[in-house]
Formats: structure tokens, C-alpha cells, sequence
């Protein structure tokens, strides 16, 4: 653009010199000078200006490339370091998987229960109860099953339950309805006193409800869960069946 800016300015400045017969003079001279500073002008300007601008063209061609690759990239800024990584290293849950996650394997009572096995006899009722209100009423987490089957929906789409909250407390959540418990019903039916949410320094979570069985006692029950060496640390018993 500079180089065309300077070549009109040279032709304009020829024709009005000997086409139309001004003749070649101080003043042609001076405004021959002008055309080339006016040239070296517009690149000056030009360059800085356009930076930025070729810059984010670049960047954004390189994500576009970077991502044929499979190697999705965000932030543009980004694509500089990620186009130069051999090995990224992260973390599987939520990255590269739903970050949906389910309890397997339930240990209580010297036993070891699976999955298919958490609404049968396993499990004493009152044992099976306790886990179940620990579950639901000490947790702050939600699942929506707003998802459920529908005529023309698949498999994969009506089981595609929203998790609202910490995904570990989720999964505590359904371990508890497949034991046959609702954990709305759970928290509706409850009176919590306090709350202690989980502390990163504390490694568990509290909660104190109101103990209606039997109502006419004035008593409380506290539910806590967190790290197994933090939680057995302050426990002087095992429940159990018997």
C-alpha cells in the first residue's frame, strides 16, 4: 500500500509537471521528497496497527490446523505453548469421561456388598437406613432425573441424569435410591440444626438434624462424612447388625 501510495503521487506529480506544462521546479523537487515521506508514513502507521490483528489471523489459523489434529485448544493465547507440547498430561475425570461417577462396591458389616446387590437383604435395614439419611440429608449435591426415558429417546439419553453439585456426593445419591431410598423425601422429612460444609482443612463434612425418633425425646444425630483416616480418628465403635 505504501509503494501504490507513492507511485500515485509520482504520476500525479509527472502529468502536472510536463503534460500539463508547470515544468520541473523547487516545488516538484519538495513534493517529490513529500511523496516519500508520505509512503514511509504510511508504513509507520501500517505496521503497529496491523500487528495485533496478524497475529490473531495467525493464531487462529494454527488452532484451526491444531484442531484437524485433534488437539482442542480454547484460548488463543494458548495455541502458542499447546503447538509446541509432545505429551499432555491431565486428569481423566470431567476431561476425557462424563465425570459422572458411581459408588461400586458398599463395605459394612465385615462384608463387602456390589453394586446390583444395595436394595436386597445384604444389609440390616437399620444399617442400611443410617447410610442412607448420611447420604442424603449431609450432602448438598442434586440429581435431576428430568432426563428419564421417553418414547423415541435412546438408552444413552434417559439415563443421562444431571448432576448438580460435588459428583461424589451424586454418586451417594444414587447409591441411596438404588437401596430404595428418595432423598427429597429424606430432606423434607428432616429438621437440620447445623451445617459444618466440607472444609478442605477438616476433610469432612457435618450436619446436625433433629432426631424424631422417638419425637417426644429432645435429642440430635449427627452425620458426618469425609477421608477414612480423618473420620475413624473419632470413632470409638463399629455399628453393626447385632
Amino acid at each position: 500500500m505504501a509503494i501504490l501510495t507513492v507511485i500515485a503521487l509520482l504520476i500525479h506529480l509527472l502529468v502536472d509537471a510536463f503534460a500539463l506544462g508547470e515544468g520541473w521546479g523547487t516545488d516538484q523537487w519538495t513534493n517529490l521528497l513529500s511523496a516519500f515521506i508520505i509512503g514511509i508514513t504510511v508504513i509507520v502507521v501500517a505496521v503497529p496497527e496491523g500487528l495485533p490483528l496478524a497475529v490473531t489471523i495467525a493464531l487462529a489459523f494454527s488452532i484451526n490446523k491444531m484442531r484437524k489434529e485433534n488437539n482442542l485448544v480454547r484460548h488463543l493465547h494458548a495455541c502458542e505453548s499447546m503447538g509446541c507440547a509432545n505429551n499432555i498430561c491431565s486428569d481423566k475425570t470431567g476431561t476425557i469421561t462424563e465425570n459422572k461417577m458411581h459408588v461400586a462396591k458398599l463395605f459394612m458389616d465385615k462384608e463387602i456388598i456390589e453394586k446390583p446387590d444395595f436394595g436386597g437383604d445384604k444389609l440390616h435395614a437399620d444399617i442400611k437406613g443410617l447410610i442412607c439419611d448420611n447420604a442424603c440429608i449431609n450432602s448438598t449435591a442434586l440429581v435431576d432425573h428430568s432426563a428419564k426415558k421417553v418414547e423415541g429417546q435412546t438408552v444413552e439419553q434417559a439415563t443421562a441424569n444431571e448432576f448438580i453439585g460435588d459428583r461424589t456426593e451424586c454418586a451417594l445419591l444414587l447409591m441411596a435410591e438404588d437401596m430404595g431410598r428418595d432423598f427429597h423425601h429424606l430432606r423434607q422429612q428432616s429438621t437440620v440444626v447445623h451445617s459444618f460444609p466440607f472444609d478442605s482443612s477438616a476433610k469432612m463434612m457435618t450436619t446436625m438434624v433433629k432426631d424424631m425418633n422417638p419425637p417426644e425425646e429432645n435429642r440430635y444425630r449427627v452425620y458426618v462424612k469425609g477421608a477414612p483416616d480423618i473420620v475413624l480418628d473419632k470413632c470409638d465403635r463399629i455399628l453393626r447388625a447385632d
